[in-house]
C-alpha cells in the first residue's frame, strides 16, 4: 500500500509540475482557439492529481481485501460510497454549489476517499479478527 501512495504521489505530483505539457499531449495548448479548453483542464488536472493518490490507496487496499477473499462486503461498501456519497456530492458541488465539472470530479474524490477509508476499516476489521482467532491461512 505504501509502495503504491508513492508512485501515485509521483504521478501527482508530476500532474501539478507540468499541466501545460500533460495537456499538450491532447491538444495544442499554443493555439489560441484551444485556450477556453485549457482553462477547464487545469484546474482539472488538480483535481485528478488528487484524485490519483487517493485511487492508487484504494486499490491496493481493494487487493488486499481480495487477497483474504473478502469481495462481497467491498462490493456493498463501493455501492455505499460511490452512489450514496460521490454521486450525491458530485451533485451538490457540480450543480447546487455551481462548481460545474472541478464539483463533479471533486465529488468523485470524495467518493474514492470515502471508499479508500471504508476498504481500509474493513481490512482491519479482517485482521483482527484473524488474529484474535489466532488464523493460519
Amino acid at each position: 500500500m505504501s509502495l503504491s501512495i508513492v508512485f501515485m504521489l509521483a504521478v501527482s505530483i508530476a500532474f501539478l509540475l507540468f499541466p501545460n505539457q500533460i495537456i499538450g499531449i491532447y491538444l495544442d495548448v499554443q493555439n489560441p482557439d484551444n485556450t477556453a479548453i485549457v482553462s477547464i483542464a487545469l484546474p482539472l488536472l488538480i483535481v485528478a492529481a488528487i484524485a490519483q493518490v487517493l485511487d492508487g490507496f484504494q486499490k491496493a487496499v481493494y487487493g488486499s481485501l481480495q487477497g483474504l477473499q473478502d469481495t462481497q462486503i467491498p462490493m456493498l461498501l463501493n455501492v455505499l460510497g460511490y452512489w450514496g456519497v460521490g454521486l450525491s456530492a458530485s451533485y451538490l458541488l457540480g450543480f447546487q454549489f455551481g462548481w460545474g465539472s472541478v464539483g463533479l470530479w471533486t465529488g468523485q474524490s470524495i467518493a474514492i476517499a470515502v471508499v479508500a477509508g471504508l476498504f481500509l476499516w474493513r481490512l482491519r476489521h479482517l485482521l483482527a479478527q484473524r488474529k484474535r482467532y489466532n488464523f493460519r491461512d
